[in-house]
């Protein structure tokens, strides 16, 4: 029983097992798991969260760790002759791919798709100088590999976990896609790591307009917040439609607007870790669900969908 209940304890915050008296009545904490990870995944966001991403050049510069991890990337780009003056600012790399075979997709430009005639698909997407290489065509991949490497000084990372914020997990039953991490450091970075949650993204019985005589917030936080929400609706769609209304009042927020924001953030809080379940299976279907009113501005009398 003890040694039950010592396997338990692991799957728990490191503040909690070590007895760390909270100051709020919702430590963060309580609102995180790490309950069915692989010991290997649990480790990897374990480390993930201790690792502080500077927001800007500045602080990279002034962290020892981050700074060597600039010179190598500064090094890297110099080497590799990422950037250079052309008619078409397109990179060396992009240029390469297409001449490969690759055909850029028109929705994003970073990606490149190469259809093979027994119906399999190599996917490669560019950002900067890293690359991602997924799809079913292994053999299309190892290719693609070995010829950039011969143009470039390549590191393989092996399977994805982590880029641009999105946390990866893998196993036998599919894919998890999700921004925890993102989450979290985003409710620090604002004083709402100890708020009190919210079940819900928005309340049903507000109706968001812009009312004379309201009073204005800060403006330019308000667009950071809001472009923070926009990102996270990518993995966490349940917030989509909230999200899209409170984009709605970019240009001159209110104290009403901000505090609807809160809210979402308050909700975020619930469950940091959520985010798309893509189930392994031979399916090829695709089933949307989206959240729409009916003319429910009262600015505009438009609908909002999310």
């Amino acid at each position: 029983m003890h040694n039950e209940l010592q396997n338990n304890d692991i799957n728990l915050p490191i503040a909690k097992r070590k007895g760390v008296q909270p100051c709020t009545n919702h430590p963060i904490y309580n609102f995180l798991s790490y309950n069915g990870l692989s010991p290997v995944f649990r480790a990897f966001s374990t480390n993930l969260t201790e690792i502080r991403i500077p927001n800007n050049i500045h602080e990279a510069l002034q962290t020892p760790q981050w700074k060597v991890a600039v010179g190598e990337e500064i090094r890297a780009v110099e080497n590799n002759g990422t950037w250079e003056i052309t008619d078409l600012p397109i990179g060396k790399k992009i240029r390469l791919v297409k001449r490969y075979g690759y055909s850029q997709c028109q929705s994003n430009h970073t990606m490149f798709v190469k259809h093979s005639l027994e119906g399999k698909m190599a996917i490669i997407i560019v950002y900067v100088d890293d690359i991602i290489l997924t799809r079913d065509h292994e053999k299309e991949l190892c290719k693609l590999k070995n010829f950039l490497a011969k143009e470039f000084e390549l590191k393989d990372l092996g399977n994805l976990k982590y880029f641009l914020g999105i946390e990866i997990a893998r196993s036998k039953k599919g894919i998890v896609v999700s921004q925890r991490k993102y989450v979290l450091d985003l409710l620090k970075e604002i004083g709402m790591l100890g708020c009190k949650p919210a079940n819900t993204p928005m309340d049903q019985k507000i109706k968001l307009g812009r009312e004379e005589g309201s009073v204005l917030t800060d403006k330019g936080r308000y667009q950071h917040l809001v472009g923070k929400l926009i990102y996270l609706s990518h993995t966490i769609p349940d917030i989509g439609f909230s999200v899209s209304v409170v984009n709605q009042f970019m240009h001159d927020p209110t104290e009403e607007h901000m505090e609807a924001v809160y809210r979402i953030l308050r909700y975020l809080k619930m469950t940091p870790g959520k985010g798309l379940y893509f189930k392994r299976t031979t399916s090829r279907e695709i089933e949307i669900f989206t959240d729409a009113d009916y003319a429910g501005s009262v600015t505009n009398k438009r609908s909002t969908s999310g």
